[in-house]
Protein backbone atom coordinates (compact mmCIF):
# COMPACT_ATOMS: atom_id res chain seq x y z
CA UNK A 1 0.00 0.00 0.00
CA UNK A 2 0.93 3.61 -0.08
CA UNK A 3 3.95 4.88 1.77
CA UNK A 4 4.87 8.31 3.02
CA UNK A 5 5.24 10.86 0.26
CA UNK A 6 8.62 12.27 1.14
CA UNK A 7 11.62 10.61 2.63
CA UNK A 8 11.86 11.11 6.36
CA UNK A 9 15.11 11.79 8.12
CA UNK A 10 15.89 8.09 8.02
CA UNK A 11 14.62 5.69 5.40
CA UNK A 12 13.94 2.32 7.01
CA UNK A 13 14.29 -0.49 4.50
CA UNK A 14 12.77 -2.94 6.97
CA UNK A 15 9.43 -1.14 6.70
CA UNK A 16 9.36 -1.69 2.95
CA UNK A 17 10.21 -5.34 3.48
CA UNK A 18 7.38 -5.67 5.98
CA UNK A 19 5.06 -4.06 3.43
CA UNK A 20 6.17 -6.84 1.12
CA UNK A 21 5.27 -9.45 3.72
CA UNK A 22 1.92 -7.76 4.34
CA UNK A 23 0.84 -7.64 0.71
CA UNK A 24 1.94 -11.24 0.13
CA UNK A 25 -0.27 -12.33 3.04
CA UNK A 26 -3.27 -10.57 1.47
CA UNK A 27 -2.46 -11.89 -2.00
CA UNK A 28 -2.12 -15.50 -0.80
CA UNK A 29 -5.37 -15.17 1.15
CA UNK A 30 -7.28 -14.14 -1.97
CA UNK A 31 -5.61 -16.79 -4.11
CA UNK A 32 -6.67 -19.44 -1.59
CA UNK A 33 -10.18 -17.97 -1.71
CA UNK A 34 -10.20 -18.61 -5.46
CA UNK A 35 -9.74 -22.33 -4.84
CA UNK A 36 -12.37 -22.27 -2.08
CA UNK A 37 -14.83 -20.58 -4.44
CA UNK A 38 -14.17 -23.01 -7.29
CA UNK A 39 -14.63 -26.03 -5.01
CA UNK A 40 -17.75 -24.60 -3.36
CA UNK A 41 -19.31 -23.78 -6.74
CA UNK A 42 -18.54 -27.26 -8.05
CA UNK A 43 -16.06 -26.08 -10.69
CA UNK A 44 -13.20 -28.01 -9.09
CA UNK A 45 -13.53 -31.28 -7.26
CA UNK A 46 -10.88 -31.13 -4.52
CA UNK A 47 -9.51 -28.25 -2.40
CA UNK A 48 -5.95 -29.51 -2.02
CA UNK A 49 -3.69 -29.18 1.01
CA UNK A 50 -2.87 -25.47 1.19
CA UNK A 51 -6.45 -24.19 1.27
CA UNK A 52 -7.40 -26.59 4.07
CA UNK A 53 -4.20 -26.25 6.11
CA UNK A 54 -5.08 -24.99 9.58
CA UNK A 55 -6.74 -21.54 9.35
CA UNK A 56 -4.53 -19.90 6.77
CA UNK A 57 -7.45 -19.30 4.40
CA UNK A 58 -8.47 -16.40 6.67
CA UNK A 59 -5.22 -15.52 8.41
CA UNK A 60 -3.79 -13.60 5.45
CA UNK A 61 -6.15 -10.75 6.32
CA UNK A 62 -3.64 -9.67 8.97
CA UNK A 63 -1.61 -8.15 6.13
CA UNK A 64 -3.99 -5.18 6.36
CA UNK A 65 -3.21 -4.84 10.07
CA UNK A 66 0.50 -4.74 9.23
CA UNK A 67 -0.22 -1.93 6.78
CA UNK A 68 -2.10 0.09 9.41
CA UNK A 69 0.65 -0.32 12.02
CA UNK A 70 3.33 0.62 9.47
CA UNK A 71 1.32 3.70 8.45
CA UNK A 72 1.17 4.80 12.08
CA UNK A 73 4.94 4.34 12.43
CA UNK A 74 5.72 6.24 9.23
CA UNK A 75 3.42 9.13 10.09
CA UNK A 76 5.07 9.41 13.51
CA UNK A 77 8.43 9.42 11.73
CA UNK A 78 7.18 12.25 9.53
CA UNK A 79 5.80 14.25 12.46
CA UNK A 80 9.06 13.96 14.38
CA UNK A 81 11.19 14.89 11.37
CA UNK A 82 12.78 18.23 10.58
CA UNK A 83 10.19 20.63 9.19
CA UNK A 84 6.99 18.64 8.59
CA UNK A 85 5.17 19.57 5.36
CA UNK A 86 2.38 22.08 5.15
CA UNK A 87 -1.15 20.74 5.45
CA UNK A 88 -1.79 21.49 1.77
CA UNK A 89 1.37 19.66 0.73
CA UNK A 90 0.60 16.69 2.96
CA UNK A 91 -3.02 16.30 1.92
CA UNK A 92 -2.25 16.72 -1.78
CA UNK A 93 0.51 14.11 -1.76
CA UNK A 94 -1.58 11.69 0.30
CA UNK A 95 -4.50 12.11 -2.10
CA UNK A 96 -2.27 11.66 -5.14
CA UNK A 97 -0.54 8.65 -3.62
CA UNK A 98 -3.76 6.77 -2.95
CA UNK A 99 -6.77 7.95 -4.92
CA UNK A 100 -5.88 8.28 -8.65
CA UNK A 101 -4.30 4.84 -8.86
CA UNK A 102 -7.17 3.32 -6.90
CA UNK A 103 -9.61 4.89 -9.36
CA UNK A 104 -7.61 3.42 -12.24
CA UNK A 105 -7.51 -0.07 -10.71
CA UNK A 106 -11.17 0.10 -9.68
CA UNK A 107 -12.24 1.13 -13.18
CA UNK A 108 -10.32 -1.79 -14.67
CA UNK A 109 -11.85 -4.21 -12.17
CA UNK A 110 -15.34 -2.82 -12.71
CA UNK A 111 -15.15 -3.15 -16.49
CA UNK A 112 -13.81 -6.68 -16.11
CA UNK A 113 -16.62 -7.55 -13.69
CA UNK A 114 -19.22 -6.31 -16.16
CA UNK A 115 -17.53 -8.27 -18.94
CA UNK A 116 -17.90 -11.55 -17.03
CA UNK A 117 -21.55 -10.82 -16.28
CA UNK A 118 -21.49 -9.64 -12.68
CA UNK A 119 -24.24 -7.35 -11.41
CA UNK A 120 -22.83 -4.28 -9.68
CA UNK A 121 -25.08 -2.27 -7.33
CA UNK A 122 -25.05 1.49 -7.78
CA UNK A 123 -23.90 2.03 -4.18
CA UNK A 124 -20.80 -0.06 -4.80
CA UNK A 125 -20.04 1.88 -7.97
CA UNK A 126 -20.35 5.13 -6.02
CA UNK A 127 -18.03 3.73 -3.34
CA UNK A 128 -15.47 3.10 -6.09
CA UNK A 129 -15.32 6.86 -6.58
CA UNK A 130 -15.73 8.21 -3.06
CA UNK A 131 -13.85 5.45 -1.16
CA UNK A 132 -14.99 6.97 2.14
CA UNK A 133 -18.67 6.49 3.14
CA UNK A 134 -21.14 8.84 1.50
CA UNK A 135 -23.65 8.52 4.33
CA UNK A 136 -23.69 9.03 8.09
CA UNK A 137 -25.51 5.74 8.53
CA UNK A 138 -24.01 3.13 6.19
CA UNK A 139 -20.84 1.95 4.52
CA UNK A 140 -20.88 0.30 1.10
CA UNK A 141 -17.91 -1.75 0.00
CA UNK A 142 -16.49 -0.59 -3.34
CA UNK A 143 -16.53 -2.94 -6.31
CA UNK A 144 -12.78 -3.31 -5.81
CA UNK A 145 -13.43 -4.58 -2.33
CA UNK A 146 -9.96 -4.02 -0.85
CA UNK A 147 -10.73 -0.31 -1.05
CA UNK A 148 -12.46 -0.60 2.34
CA UNK A 149 -9.07 -0.33 4.06
CA UNK A 150 -8.22 2.85 2.15
CA UNK A 151 -11.16 4.60 3.82
CA UNK A 152 -9.40 4.10 7.15
CA UNK A 153 -6.06 5.23 5.74
CA UNK A 154 -7.61 8.43 4.39
CA UNK A 155 -9.40 9.09 7.68
CA UNK A 156 -6.11 8.66 9.53
CA UNK A 157 -4.35 11.07 7.18
CA UNK A 158 -7.01 13.69 7.90
CA UNK A 159 -6.23 13.31 11.59
CA UNK A 160 -2.50 13.62 10.87
CA UNK A 161 -3.11 16.81 8.89
CA UNK A 162 -5.06 18.27 11.80
CA UNK A 163 -2.03 18.07 14.14
CA UNK A 164 0.77 18.96 11.71
CA UNK A 165 1.30 22.46 13.08
CA UNK A 166 0.96 21.65 16.77
CA UNK A 167 4.00 21.72 19.05
CA UNK A 168 3.83 18.01 19.91
CA UNK A 169 2.03 16.55 16.92
CA UNK A 170 2.67 12.85 17.61
CA UNK A 171 1.42 13.15 21.17
CA UNK A 172 -1.59 15.16 20.02
CA UNK A 173 -2.37 12.58 17.35
CA UNK A 174 -2.17 9.75 19.88
CA UNK A 175 -4.54 11.51 22.27
CA UNK A 176 -6.92 12.30 19.42
CA UNK A 177 -7.01 8.64 18.35
CA UNK A 178 -7.67 7.52 21.93
CA UNK A 179 -10.46 10.07 22.29
CA UNK A 180 -12.17 9.04 19.05
CA UNK A 181 -11.94 5.32 19.78
CA UNK A 182 -13.24 5.90 23.31
CA UNK A 183 -16.13 7.86 21.86
CA UNK A 184 -16.93 4.98 19.53
CA UNK A 185 -16.88 2.39 22.33
CA UNK A 186 -19.20 4.59 24.38
CA UNK A 187 -21.82 5.34 21.73
CA UNK A 188 -21.36 2.75 18.92
CA UNK A 189 -22.11 4.96 15.88
CA UNK A 190 -23.66 3.44 12.73
CA UNK A 191 -21.16 2.36 10.04
CA UNK A 192 -20.92 5.66 8.18
CA UNK A 193 -18.46 8.53 8.05
CA UNK A 194 -18.23 8.98 11.81
CA UNK A 195 -17.72 5.27 12.40
CA UNK A 196 -14.66 5.33 10.15
CA UNK A 197 -13.10 8.16 12.15
CA UNK A 198 -13.95 6.56 15.50
CA UNK A 199 -13.52 2.88 14.63
CA UNK A 200 -11.43 0.90 17.15
CA UNK A 201 -9.32 -0.39 14.25
CA UNK A 202 -7.75 3.08 14.34
CA UNK A 203 -5.88 1.78 17.40
CA UNK A 204 -3.57 -0.03 14.99
CA UNK A 205 -2.28 3.33 13.78
CA UNK A 206 -1.73 4.20 17.44
CA UNK A 207 0.27 0.99 17.92
CA UNK A 208 2.48 2.14 15.05
CA UNK A 209 3.00 5.52 16.71
CA UNK A 210 3.87 3.76 19.98
CA UNK A 211 6.33 1.49 18.14
CA UNK A 212 8.01 4.60 16.72
CA UNK A 213 8.21 6.15 20.21
CA UNK A 214 9.86 2.99 21.58
CA UNK A 215 12.20 2.75 18.59
CA UNK A 216 13.47 6.29 19.11
CA UNK A 217 14.29 5.55 22.73
CA UNK A 218 15.58 2.00 22.45
CA UNK A 219 17.69 2.45 19.31
CA UNK A 220 19.94 4.95 21.10
CA UNK A 221 20.53 2.44 23.90
CA UNK A 222 21.88 -0.24 21.60
CA UNK A 223 19.28 -2.83 22.47
CA UNK A 224 20.64 -6.33 22.00
CA UNK A 225 20.01 -8.25 18.82
CA UNK A 226 18.50 -11.04 20.92
CA UNK A 227 15.93 -8.69 22.47
CA UNK A 228 14.96 -7.19 19.11
CA UNK A 229 14.67 -10.64 17.57
CA UNK A 230 12.58 -11.66 20.57
CA UNK A 231 10.04 -8.96 19.73
CA UNK A 232 9.68 -10.38 16.22
CA UNK A 233 9.41 -13.94 17.51
CA UNK A 234 6.87 -12.91 20.16
CA UNK A 235 4.65 -11.18 17.61
CA UNK A 236 4.94 -14.04 15.14
CA UNK A 237 4.17 -16.54 17.91
CA UNK A 238 0.94 -14.78 18.89
CA UNK A 239 -0.14 -14.60 15.26
CA UNK A 240 0.87 -18.21 14.68
CA UNK A 241 -1.23 -19.38 17.62
CA UNK A 242 -4.29 -18.11 15.81
CA UNK A 243 -3.36 -20.03 12.68
CA UNK A 244 -3.14 -23.22 14.74
CA UNK A 245 -5.97 -22.69 17.22
CA UNK A 246 -8.37 -20.72 15.05
CA UNK A 247 -9.31 -17.06 14.85
CA UNK A 248 -11.27 -15.43 17.67
CA UNK A 249 -13.18 -13.12 15.34
CA UNK A 250 -14.61 -13.06 11.83
CA UNK A 251 -12.39 -11.32 9.27
CA UNK A 252 -15.30 -10.07 7.14
CA UNK A 253 -14.62 -6.46 6.16
CA UNK A 254 -18.13 -5.27 7.03
CA UNK A 255 -17.68 -6.47 10.61
CA UNK A 256 -14.57 -4.30 10.84
CA UNK A 257 -16.33 -1.33 9.27
CA UNK A 258 -19.26 -1.69 11.67
CA UNK A 259 -16.87 -1.89 14.61
CA UNK A 260 -18.21 -5.25 15.81
CA UNK A 261 -14.84 -7.03 15.64
CA UNK A 262 -12.47 -4.06 15.36
CA UNK A 263 -11.32 -4.00 18.98
CA UNK A 264 -10.60 -7.74 19.00
CA UNK A 265 -8.64 -7.39 15.79
CA UNK A 266 -6.70 -4.33 16.96
CA UNK A 267 -5.57 -6.27 20.04
CA UNK A 268 -5.17 -9.83 18.74
CA UNK A 269 -3.56 -8.87 15.42
CA UNK A 270 -2.55 -5.24 15.76
CA UNK A 271 -0.36 -5.62 18.84
CA UNK A 272 1.59 -8.63 17.49
CA UNK A 273 2.09 -6.76 14.21
CA UNK A 274 3.42 -3.78 16.18
CA UNK A 275 5.82 -6.06 18.05
CA UNK A 276 7.16 -7.39 14.74
CA UNK A 277 7.49 -3.88 13.30
CA UNK A 278 9.38 -2.64 16.37
CA UNK A 279 11.73 -5.62 16.34
CA UNK A 280 12.40 -5.21 12.63
CA UNK A 281 13.29 -1.52 12.82
CA UNK A 282 15.50 -2.12 15.86
CA UNK A 283 17.37 -4.74 13.84
CA UNK A 284 17.62 -2.46 10.80
CA UNK A 285 21.36 -1.72 11.00
CA UNK A 286 22.33 -5.31 11.77
CA UNK A 287 20.13 -6.75 9.06
CA UNK A 288 21.35 -4.21 6.50
CA UNK A 289 24.93 -5.31 7.10
CA UNK A 290 24.14 -8.90 6.18
CA UNK A 291 23.09 -10.52 2.99
CA UNK A 292 19.84 -12.43 2.80
CA UNK A 293 18.26 -14.26 -0.08
CA UNK A 294 14.73 -12.96 0.44
CA UNK A 295 15.44 -9.37 1.44
CA UNK A 296 15.84 -7.92 -2.09
CA UNK A 297 12.68 -9.78 -3.08
CA UNK A 298 10.75 -8.38 -0.11
CA UNK A 299 12.09 -4.87 -0.76
CA UNK A 300 10.96 -5.02 -4.39
CA UNK A 301 7.61 -6.45 -3.32
CA UNK A 302 7.23 -3.75 -0.67
CA UNK A 303 7.97 -0.99 -3.17
CA UNK A 304 5.22 -2.38 -5.40
CA UNK A 305 2.87 -3.26 -2.52
CA UNK A 306 0.15 -0.77 -3.46
CA UNK A 307 -0.03 -2.03 -7.04
CA UNK A 308 0.00 -5.63 -5.85
CA UNK A 309 -2.71 -4.88 -3.31
CA UNK A 310 -5.06 -3.44 -5.93
CA UNK A 311 -4.42 -5.37 -9.14
CA UNK A 312 -4.26 -8.98 -7.98
CA UNK A 313 -8.04 -9.18 -7.54
CA UNK A 314 -8.88 -8.90 -11.27
CA UNK A 315 -6.65 -11.91 -11.94
CA UNK A 316 -8.26 -13.79 -9.07
CA UNK A 317 -11.71 -13.05 -10.49
CA UNK A 318 -10.66 -14.34 -13.91
CA UNK A 319 -9.28 -17.50 -12.32
CA UNK A 320 -12.56 -18.00 -10.45
CA UNK A 321 -14.78 -17.61 -13.47
CA UNK A 322 -12.81 -18.35 -16.63
CA UNK A 323 -10.49 -21.27 -15.92
CA UNK A 324 -11.85 -24.64 -17.10
CA UNK A 325 -12.99 -27.12 -14.47
CA UNK A 326 -10.11 -28.92 -12.75
CA UNK A 327 -7.63 -27.07 -14.97
CA UNK A 328 -4.93 -27.47 -12.31
CA UNK A 329 -4.60 -29.39 -9.09
CA UNK A 330 -5.64 -26.99 -6.32
CA UNK A 331 -2.21 -26.51 -4.75
CA UNK A 332 -0.60 -25.95 -8.15
CA UNK A 333 -3.30 -23.41 -8.97
CA UNK A 334 -2.56 -21.50 -5.75
CA UNK A 335 1.18 -21.39 -6.45
CA UNK A 336 0.80 -20.53 -10.14
CA UNK A 337 -1.83 -17.84 -9.57
CA UNK A 338 0.20 -16.26 -6.75
CA UNK A 339 3.26 -16.03 -9.02
CA UNK A 340 1.22 -14.56 -11.89
CA UNK A 341 -0.44 -12.01 -9.57
CA UNK A 342 2.94 -11.01 -8.14
CA UNK A 343 4.48 -10.57 -11.58
CA UNK A 344 1.50 -8.58 -12.84
CA UNK A 345 1.64 -6.31 -9.80
CA UNK A 346 5.35 -5.61 -10.28
CA UNK A 347 4.75 -4.84 -13.96
CA UNK A 348 1.87 -2.46 -13.22
CA UNK A 349 3.90 -0.73 -10.52
CA UNK A 350 6.80 -0.02 -12.87
CA UNK A 351 4.87 0.83 -16.01
CA UNK A 352 1.81 2.63 -14.63
CA UNK A 353 1.93 3.51 -10.93
CA UNK A 354 5.42 5.05 -10.80
CA UNK A 355 5.01 7.17 -13.99
CA UNK A 356 1.59 8.33 -12.76
CA UNK A 357 3.04 9.42 -9.42
CA UNK A 358 5.98 11.21 -11.01
CA UNK A 359 3.59 13.15 -13.22
CA UNK A 360 1.17 14.09 -10.44
CA UNK A 361 3.88 14.95 -7.92
CA UNK A 362 5.13 17.66 -10.26
CA UNK A 363 2.07 19.69 -9.29
CA UNK A 364 2.60 19.30 -5.57
CA UNK A 365 1.97 22.46 -3.53
CA UNK A 366 5.17 23.79 -2.02
CA UNK A 367 5.86 25.17 1.43
CA UNK A 368 4.68 28.61 0.30
CA UNK A 369 1.17 27.43 -0.50
CA UNK A 370 -0.94 26.55 -3.50
CA UNK A 371 0.77 29.09 -5.80
CA UNK A 372 3.63 26.62 -6.12
CA UNK A 373 1.31 24.24 -7.95
CA UNK A 374 2.20 26.15 -11.11
CA UNK A 375 5.90 25.37 -10.70
CA UNK A 376 7.09 21.80 -11.37
CA UNK A 377 8.62 20.42 -8.19
CA UNK A 378 11.08 17.52 -8.39
CA UNK A 379 10.10 14.73 -6.05
CA UNK A 380 11.24 11.16 -5.64
CA UNK A 381 8.48 8.61 -5.64
CA UNK A 382 8.52 7.07 -2.19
Amino acid sequence: MASVHSAPSQRLVSLQQLRGVAVLLVLILHVINVVDFRVFSGTDSAPGFISTWLNFNQFGSCGVDFFFVISGFVMALLLQGDGPPSQADFLYTRFVRIVPFFWTAALFYTLLSLAVGRNLPADQLLANILIVPHSLFRFDLPVLVVGWSLAFELAFYLLVASVLRLKRPATSLSLLLLFLVGLSVARRPPPGVLAIMENPIQLEFLWGIAAHWLWRRLSSRRISEVAATGLIVLGAWFLGLQVVNGLHFDVDAMLIVSGLTSLYRAVLWGLPCASIVLGAVLLEAKLSARGAVFRPFLRMTGDASYSLYLVHLPLCMLAETQLPANALQADLLIVALAIVCWGFGILVHRTLEVPMLKLLYQFRPGREGWKAILVPHASAVQ
